[in-house]
C-alpha cells in the first residue's frame, strides 16, 4: 500500500503536458475567421445591391416550401428574405461573442504558469470563460444541424430524393421523409451527416476531412449555401474538439449554470433565433431579386435609367427591412450590429455622371517616387471597427487544413525607412500578378459596371496573394485564409461551384481588400 501510495503521488504531483494542437490562438484564428465572413456578409447586404440579389436567390432556391404546390408563393418569398436577414444578424452577433470569449479566454490563459501542476485547480475565471464558450458552440451546433437538414433537402440538385409533409396554416411546421441514395462519396459523406448515430460514430472531424477532399471534384453537387451552413458546422466542431484537447478537461457543469453566467450575452442571441412563425412581410420589395441587378451598358440614358430603378429599389427594400426589424427585434438587435451597419451606409450612384464621364484606363505603370514598398506601410488595416474585437497578430497558423505552397519567386522589395502615416504601400509585382490586381479593383470602380465583362481563375488569385507573401489555407469548404508573416490575414470564399471568379465577386472582393487593408489599385505596380 505505501508503495502505491508512493507511486500515485510522484505522478499526481507532475505538471501537466499541453496537447501540440491545444492553443487559444487556434480558437481565435477559428472565431475570428468567421467574424470576418459574417462581417463581410452583413456589410454587402446592405452595401451592394447584386449581393443582395444572388443571396434572395439561393435562399429562395432553397426553401423547402417549394416542394409543395399548395404553398403561397407570397409565403415563400416572406420566408426566403425574412431567414436570409435574420441568419445575417444573428450569425454576425453570435461571432462578435464568441470570438470576445476567446480574447478573454487569451487574457486569463496569458496569466496561466503553464503546464500546470497536477494537484492544483484551474483558475475559476478562465475555466469559467471556457465552459461559456464550449457551451455557447453547443447551442450554436445544434442549431446549424438543424439548418444543414433543411438547407440539404431543399437543394436544387438534392432535393428530389425527399419528401416533405407540411402542417400548419403558415407551412412553418413539415416532417420531412427520404434518404439520400448510394453513390458517389460526396453523396455518402452527405448521407452519414443526417444520421446522428453514423455522424457520432464516424467523428465529425474525420468526415469533413474526407468531405474536404471529395467536393473538390464533385462541386455541383453541393450549392454554395449549402457549402456556408457546412462550413458553420465544421467550425463549430473544430472549436469543441479544441477545447476537448485542454490538460487538465475543462469539466462539465449544469447547463443552467452556464447559461445563466452567460446571461444577455446568451438572451440577445435567443431574441435573434427565435421563429414564431411569423415572417416579416418583404415579398412585395424583395421579389423579383433581378430588381436588384444592374444591366450590362453600354452607357446610354436608358442604361442610367435602369441603374437608378436598381439603387431605388436597394433603398426601399432596406427601408422597410430595417423598419420590420427594429419594430419586432429592435431589443435584440445588439449595439455591433447597428454600429457595423452605421459605419457602412450605402449610397446611390450618380449613374447620369457616370455617362458624361470617360473611363480612365488603369496606368500599367505608377511612379514611386516618395513609395517604399513596405507591407500594410501606412495602410489601415481594416474599417474601423464599433466592438473590441482585434485578431492577435501573433496567432499561430491552423494546423489542419490545405496550407498553399508558394511556386513563384516573387517577393515584396524591402523598404530602408520605418513607415509613417503618409506611406503609400507599394507592391511591385509582376505583369501576372499586377493583372491580377488591377482587374480586382477595376472592378470596384462603379464605372466598369456597365461592361461587367472580367472574370478570373481561382488559381490566378492563388497565384497573386502567393506572390505577395500571403500564405493560404483551406479551412472548410470553399473558404480560404490568407495570412501574411506580419500576422494580418483576410478570408474569402474560392468560386463554388464553378472555377472562375465572375465580375461582382471580384468587386466583393476588391472592396473587402479596401475595407481591410486600405488597398487600391495605386498600391500595385510592375516590376
Amino acid at each position: 500500500m505505501g508503495e502505491w501510495s508512493s507511486f500515485a503521488k510522484k505522478h499526481s504531483l507532475r505538471a501537466y503536458s499541453l496537447p501540440p494542437r491545444f492553443s487559444p490562438s487556434d480558437l481565435a484564428i477559428i472565431t475570428g475567421a468567421q467574424y470576418e465572413i459574417a462581417q463581410d456578409h452583413l456589410i454587402d447586404l446592405r452595401t451592394d445591391p447584386m449581393y443582395l440579389a444572388e443571396q434572395l436567390t439561393l435562399h429562395l432556391d432553397h426553401r423547402i416550401e417549394r416542394t409543395s404546390k399548395e404553398a403561397p408563393l407570397s409565403i415563400i418569398h416572406d420566408r426566403a428574405a425574412t431567414v436570409l436577414l435574420l441568419d445575417a444578424y444573428s450569425a454576425f452577433d453570435f461571432w462578435v461573442i464568441a470570438h470576445i470569449l476567446v480574447q478573454e479566454i487569451i487574457a486569463e490563459e496569458q496569466k496561466l504558469k503553464l503546464p500546470l501542476p497536477r494537484d492544483e485547480d484551474l483558475p475559476s475565471n478562465y475555466e469559467c470563460l471556457l465552459k461559456d464558450l464550449r457551451q455557447l458552440i453547443r447551442g450554436y451546433r445544434v442549431k446549424t444541424e438543424h439548418r444543414y437538414k433543411i438547407t440539404l433537402c431543399g437543394s436544387p440538385p438534392l432535393r428530389r430524393y425527399f419528401q416533405v409533409q407540411f402542417s400548419g396554416s403558415n407551412f412553418s411546421q413539415n416532417k420531412i421523409q427520404g434518404s439520400l441514395p448510394k453513390g458517389d462519396r460526396v453523396m455518402h459523406i452527405l448521407k452519414i451527416l443526417l444520421d446522428d448515430d453514423q455522424t457520432h460514430l464516424w467523428q465529425v472531424s474525420r468526415i469533413f476531412d474526407e468531405l474536404d477532399r471529395a467536393v473538390a471534384d464533385n462541386a455541383d453537387r453541393v450549392s454554395p449555401l449549402l457549402a456556408d451552413v457546412l462550413f458553420d458546422y465544421g467550425s463549430c466542431t473544430d472549436i469543441l474538439e479544441t477545447i476537448d484537447l485542454h490538460r487538465p478537461l475543462i469539466s462539465e457543469e449544469e447547463e443552467e449554470v452556464t447559461v445563466k453566467r452567460l446571461g444577455q450575452r446568451l438572451s440577445r442571441l435567443e431574441g435573434m433565433q427565435r421563429f414564431d412563425g411569423q415572417d416579416l412581410p418583404l415579398h412585395r420589395v424583395a421579389f423579383p431579386a433581378s430588381k436588384f441587378v444592374y444591366p450590362k451598358g453600354p452607357k446610354t440614358e436608358e442604361w442610367a435609367e435602369k441603374c437608378e430603378k436598381v439603387d431605388t429599389s436597394f433603398a426601399e427594400f432596406w427601408k422597410i427591412a430595417e423598419g420590420l426589424l427594429k419594430s419586432k427585434y429592435g431589443k435584440d438587435l445588439s449595439a455591433f450590429a447597428k454600429d457595423t451597419c452605421a459605419d457602412h451606409k450605402w449610397e446611390g450612384t450618380d449613374w447620369k455622371a457616370q455617362i458624361r464621364r470617360k473611363i480612365a484606363k488603369p496606368a500599367t505603370s505608377m511612379s514611386t517616387e516618395g513609395n517604399r514598398a513596405i507591407p500594410f506601410g501606412g495602410a489601415e488595416q481594416r474599417s474601423t471597427s464599433p466592438t473590441p474585437i482585434r485578431t492577435d497578430p501573433k496567432m499561430k497558423m491552423k494546423t489542419t487544413g490545405k496550407p498553399l505552397v508558394s511556386v513563384v519567386d516573387e517577393t515584396i522589395a524591402p523598404g530602408d525607412l520605418p513607415p509613417t502615416d503618409q506611406t503609400i504601400l507599394t507592391f511591385k509585382v509582376s505583369k501576372r500578378v499586377f493583372s491580377v490586381f488591377a482587374g480586382i479593383f477595376r472592378t470596384a470602380d462603379d464605372s466598369e459596371i456597365h461592361s461587367q465583362q472580367i472574370s478570373l481563375a481561382w488559381k490566378e488569385v492563388l497565384h497573386a496573394f502567393a506572390a505577395i507573401n500571403f500564405r493560404g489555407t483551406q479551412l472548410h469548404g470553399s473558404v480560404w485564409r490568407f495570412e501574411h508573416p506580419d500576422g494580418h490575414n483576410i478570408n474569402f470564399h474560392s468560386p463554388h461551384p464553378h472555377p472562375k471568379y465572375t465580375f461582382w465577386q471580384l468587386r466583393r472582393m476588391g472592396r473587402c481588400l479596401t475595407r481591410r487593408f486600405g488597398w487600391g489599385a495605386k498600391n500595385f505596380v510592375l516590376a
